[in-house]
């Protein structure tokens, strides 16, 4: 009795129309089928390499473009962020100056006045080197906080 293996081999053997897979035939085939991409890559790649520089210029300017953008909302959300708080630090000190029981006079400076502005901010108000500064309407500084910060003789009248 013929193996198993050798009896595949001599049916296929039998069959007229069974070739063994040539590899070269193969490689002929699949180069049928791969030319006409190939050539077209061929062709195309000298502008291919021209390309490369542009579209790493466009990268780096698109990258460049988004960070300009960053940093400028960045700035407006800081900046809005320190207006919302100096105007609310500004409506709590009106408020309590307001609300106090003596009677505030912006006539000239005084103790009570100081004292008053003092216990009106909030704990962090004069943190980072801010200064506050109560102004007669003529524009003359009659309170200020932190006491020892540097004072101007007289600032110009918002109007």
């Amino acid at each position: 009795m013929a193996r198993p293996r050798e009896a595949m081999i001599s049916a296929l053997r039998r069959l007229p129309d069974f070739q063994r897979l040539n590899r070269a035939a193969l490689a002929g085939h699949a180069r049928i089928f791969i030319h006409p991409a190939y050539a077209r890559l061929v062709n195309s790649e000298p502008i291919v390499k021209r390309l490369i520089p542009i579209l790493i210029v466009l990268f780096v300017v698109a990258i460049g473009a988004m960070r300009v953008i960053a940093l400028y909302q960045e700035r407006a959300d800081i900046e809005s962020s320190a207006a919302l708080r100096l105007s609310l630090m500004a409506k709590a000190i009106t408020g309590d100056l307001a609300e106090a029981a003596l009677p505030v006079s912006l006539a000239q400076p005084s103790e009570a006045l100081q004292g008053q502005l003092e216990n009106a901010l909030p704990p962090s108000a004069t943190a980072a080197g801010r200064v506050i500064l109560v102004m007669d309407p003529e524009g003359r500084i009659v309170a200020m906080a932190p006491r020892d910060s540097v004072s101007t003789p007289r600032m110009p009248a918002f109007k």
